[in-house]
């Protein structure tokens, strides 16, 4: 470990036992001095997060559980209307003329579209044509 990592970590408030850890600093020079002491749980939190247990839970007995076989995602798609980005050519060229907006003499450019109609609808916060056309009773062409 780089010493400037040392230093940080060192620096920084730390998990381990205050007591403990003055206990540590008084033997600083003596056979009984640990320098890693501070990264000692910094350390059983990495194992944790590489295995999912620490080395306490592998002493006890644990059950086995059987594996249960694992569900095959299925894609699941929306059925019906639904608005969709128009996807027939890029940037200005595929912007389309909102249906709606054109019935009042409004030329108004979108990008999007329903999927099921496939008719090209606003949808910004001004005007959301495609709540709009899809209520009942609204007029569709």
């Amino acid at each position: 470990m780089p010493g400037y990592r040392y230093d940080t970590i060192n620096a920084c408030p730390h998990m381990s036992d205050p007591a403990a850890d003055i206990l540590n600093d008084q033997l600083r020079g003596q056979a009984g001095y640990d320098g890693l002491f501070r990264l000692k749980p910094l350390q059983e939190l990495d194992d944790v997060g590489k295995n999912g247990s620490t080395e306490r839970e592998e002493d006890e007995e644990v059950a086995t559980v059987a594996p249960q076989p694992q569900e095959v995602a299925v894609e699941r798609r929306p059925q019906g209307c639904f608005p969709v980005t128009v996807m027939d050519v890029s940037s200005s060229e595929g912007r389309r003329l909102c249906v709606l907006c054109l019935s009042r003499k409004v030329y108004n450019k979108t990008t999007y579209k329903c999927r099921s109609c496939d008719v090209p609808l606003c949808m910004v916060a001004e005007r959301i044509c495609f709540t709009e056309w899809h209520e009942p009773g609204t007029m569709k062409d």
